[in-house]
């Protein structure tokens, strides 16, 4: 079993199983080869046991190589310096490239399921409608993108403000939530559990 909260729960007792971690990485020069690749994603499980992916901080940027793209570079980033660098840059959100790279990697490891622990969102978003419109893009990709069960989390760049959700009123919240994350959602329960609380448990 897994759950997108982290409070505890009583449980079944459930197989074990091993994480392969995908790490998206902002490369701009670095080549993995297909023998790397293969290493990385063949790993042996004991009998019994399968593997998952977990996938974090995906931060989108649908403005990449424009004057609103994301820059948090800790030095000068330099004039437009991510035009040059299809692949992301350091200091940079992802953009699309980058994020359909480390999607199709991820899925090419033939995960069992796959775990996205929240901020599929770029930072610094410009409104509920900017935060709404890059959630769906990502969610699209993961769908898009894998065959097999994806669990959502929400992170704090996915609801607008930032860091914010207004507990004594968070129906409007978590419907809209539970909208973008519709095509990931399997059952009527999944849809209830987030539009009421912002959370699923799925049987995996």
């Amino acid at each position: 079993h897994t759950s997108t909260t982290k409070h505890r729960h009583a449980m079944a007792p459930c197989p074990t199983i091993f994480a392969a971690v995908a790490v998206a990485l902002l490369l701009t020069s670095t080549t993995i080869t297909t023998t790397a690749a293969a290493n990385i994603c063949n790993t042996v499980s004991p009998t019994g046991t399968a593997q998952f992916a977990v996938l974090t901080d995906l931060h989108y940027d649908p403005f990449y190589g424009t004057p609103q793209e994301v820059r948090e570079c800790s030095g000068p980033c330099g004039p437009s310096v991510s035009k040059d660098h299809t692949w992301g840059y350091y200091g940079y959100d992802a953009p699309l490239s980058l994020l359909q790279s480390a999607l199709a990697f991820t899925n090419s490891c033939a995960p069992a399921f796959v775990l996205v622990l929240g901020d599929m969102v770029r930072h610094d978003s410009f409104g509920q409608p900017t935060t709404t419109a890059v959630l769906a893009s990502v969610v699209a990709n993961l769908s898009a993108t894998f065959r097999v069960g994806v669990l959502p989390v929400v992170g704090n760049n996915d609801v607008y403000p930032d860091y914010n959700m207004d507990v004594s009123d968070v129906t409007q919240t978590l419907a809209q939530l539970a909208q973008s994350w519709a095509p990931l959602l399997q059952s009527d329960e999944e849809r209830s559990t987030v539009a009421r609380g912002g959370f699923l448990q799925r049987e995996v």
